[in-house]
């Protein structure tokens, strides 16, 4: 009898040795909190000779992945994202026919030695993701999937500098450069405000680096992630803009300054980039 009591504590020993080298005994559940940091930038087309440059941004989040076997998991979570895209133009200018308040037809030109505009731009982001980690210890970890961001503020504001505007009347021969409130002058600094409301984002999104084993049930993350936005946020607005600063015949605020958002041509598709830090506890 002793010998069969320990030929099955020999089998069930070997079985559970199995099992484990097999990844039968796993944790399925993973909860985690995450910080980002990166560079946003667009890739959408800019009206009004208009470039954008990288701007710095932040994001915290939790993510939950469910374990289908020990090496890939399905993951959800949530994330507060706070970008800033910034758009700019050195010796900006343009021209266009105008007509003003004495019916008198003129051509509006300006010119601006530069000019900026910040898009401060917060969200809410719903990723779903697949991972795929390595079993030891510290090993190589890939994510990807899709996100969907809902946009909870946009606001812009737009700087023009050393800014001139003049009328050129071809009925008298004489190009107009005064005064100010009927159009024409000279600003050293002009500032305005923004408040268009971008549309939501669908984003593909991915991550790589490298997952360290703090503990049995804990785990560190620590990789780069790129996020690229799908489809155009840019906002319906009723006037359509062909120049960045524009011309109406009214007496006292004839100049209308504008931002790349007013352009039926704009295209703000933004795109993301940097290091993520993910600290994760096993269930």
């Amino acid at each position: 009898m002793k010998k069969y009591i320990s030929l099955l504590c020999l089998l069930g020993l070997t079985h559970t040795i199995q099992a484990q080298k097999h990844g039968y005994y796993y944790k399925k559940h993973e909860v985690g909190a995450s910080v980002q940091v990166g560079l946003s930038n667009l890739y959408g087309h800019l009206p009004f000779q208009l470039n954008s440059e990288n701007k710095v941004g932040y994001a915290i989040g939790a993510q939950y992945d469910y374990f289908v076997d020990p090496e890939w998991s399905i993951g959800f979570g949530g994330q507060y994202n706070m970008q800033t895209i910034g758009i700019y133009a050195d010796n900006i200018k343009g021209q266009s026919q105008k007509t003003d308040w004495e019916q008198d037809d003129f051509r509006f030109q300006y010119a601006s030695k530069g000019y900026k505009e910040s898009w401060k731009v917060n969200s809410v982001d719903l990723p779903l993701t697949v991972q795929y980690r390595g079993l030891k210890d510290t090993d190589l970890y890939v994510r990807t999937g899709i996100k969907y961001s809902l946009t909870m503020s946009s606001k812009g504001t737009s700087t023009w500098t050393d800014l001139k505007t003049s009328g050129y009347f071809p009925k008298y021969d004489a190009t107009l450069e005064d005064p100010l409130f009927a159009g024409f002058g000279e600003q050293e600094q002009v500032e305005r405000t923004h408040d268009f409301d971008l549309k939501n984002r669908f984003a593909w999104i991915g991550e790589v680096g490298l997952k360290h084993s703090l503990s049995e049930y804990q785990t560190l993350y620590v990789g780069v992630y790129f996020d690229l936005g799908l489809n155009n946020q840019s906002p319906s607005v009723e006037t359509k803009a062909k120049n960045i600063v524009d011309y109406q015949p009214v007496k006292g605020d004839a100049l209308i300054y504008n931002s790349s958002q007013n352009s039926e041509s704009a295209s703000f598709k933004t795109y993301n980039f940097g290091i993520q830090l993910r600290y994760s506890i096993g269930l």
